[in-house]
């Protein structure tokens, strides 16, 4: 009986740094992962964030040359205002169509 205790011992002594060293392997590589994964996160905003901007600059040199040469065709200041207005307020941008231009002076 003593001698089944002795293996039991044994056995437990050779399983238990086994069991050890591959929890801190799990551990360093969920940890890894996970950063990894914020890393690929924070880049994929960036690029969202750079490729949203971009967007907007382009729609806005849009608006702004239409606006341009609404100012060039007409002398009139209050008439091209008017005809500016009349450009803009249909115009909208982004995917859902929120995006909106105004104008705050000539």
């Amino acid at each position: 009986m003593n001698k089944l205790q002795l293996k039991s011992k044994l056995l437990l002594l050779s399983i238990l740094p086994v069991f050890v060293i591959m929890s801190v392997a799990i551990g360093i590589i969920v940890t890894l992962e996970n950063k990894a994964v914020e890393e690929e996160v924070t880049l994929y905003k960036e690029r969202l964030i750079h490729e949203r901007k971009s967007q907007l600059k382009d729609a806005t040199t849009i608006a702004q040359h239409a606006v341009d040469g609404v100012i060039a065709n007409n002398t009139n200041p209050s008439v091209a205002l008017e005809k500016i207005r009349a450009l803009l307020t249909p115009l909208r941008f982004a995917n859902d169509r929120s995006g909106y231009f105004f104008l705050s002076t000539i």
